[in-house]
C-alpha cells in the first residue's frame, strides 16, 4: 500500500527514523520542518496522511487550518512524557496518538489501518454519487399518518340530514 505522506517536525533530527520507516515501507514522504515550509507543500498536492512528530494541539489547529479541505488521517507521535495531552490533541483533530518509543511495526500498523478507512469511506461515497448519478437512488419514503376515523353520535332522527351533507361532500361516496 503505497502513497504520499507529509511529515511535520520541528526538530529535524526526529523526522529521519520515522521517514525512512515509511520510505522503507515504499510510501513517499515529504518532510516539513517549519510552518512556512509546511504551508508551501500541503496545498499543492492530496496528501494521504499528515504524521506530526510532537508539538502542541495548537499547532495541530494551525496546520489543519491551512489544509481545511482534505480530509486526510492525522497521526500523532508524542514523547513519554507529554502523553498528558493525548484527549487535547484528540479534539484537536488528531486520528491516532502514538507514543514513543514506537516500533516501525506498530507505526505502519496504525498507518495502514487509517488509510484503509479512509479509501473505503472514499469508495461508499463514490457508489452513492454514482447511484444518484445512473437514477437508482430512490426518494425516501414519505411518512404517511394512518387516515383518522371519526364517529359521530347523532339521534335517529337527525340520520337523513346527516347522509345529505355527507353526499354533498365531493370526496364521501358510500
Amino acid at each position: 500500500m503505497s502513497g504520499h505522506l507529509l511529515l511535520y517536525s520541528p526538530k529535524t533530527k526526529t523526522q529521519l527514523p520515522v521517514g525512512q520507516i515509511l520510505r522503507d515501507a515504499l510510501y513517499h514522504v515529504t518532510t516539513a520542518s517549519s510552518r512556512a515550509e509546511f504551508e508551501s507543500y500541503a496545498p499543492h498536492r492530496i496528501w494521504d496522511c499528515l504524521i506530526i512528530l510532537g508539538g502542541s494541539p495548537s499547532l495541530l489547529h494551525q496546520l489543519s487550518a491551512i489544509t481545511p479541505n482534505q480530509k486526510m488521517p492525522i497521526i500523532v507521535i508524542l514523547e513519554a512524557h507529554n502523553s498528558g495531552c493525548r484527549m487535547q490533541f484528540l479534539r484537536a483533530g488528531a486520528d491516532e496518538i502514538l507514543q514513543r518509543p514506537i516500533t516501525g511495526k506498530a507505526l505502519l500498523s496504525r498507518l495502514r489501518s487509517l488509510l484503509r478507512r479512509r479509501r473505503a469511506h472514499q469508495e461508499f461515497t463514490l457508489r452513492a454519487d454514482t447511484n444518484r448519478a445512473l437514477g437508482f437512488h430512490e426518494a425516501k419514503a414519505v411518512f404517511q399518518s394512518k387516515p383518522k376515523c371519526v364517529v359521530i353520535q347523532i339521534h335517529h332522527d337527525q340520520t337523513h340530514a346527516m347522509l345529505d351533507k355527507f353526499h354533498a361532500l365531493k370526496e364521501y361516496s358510500l
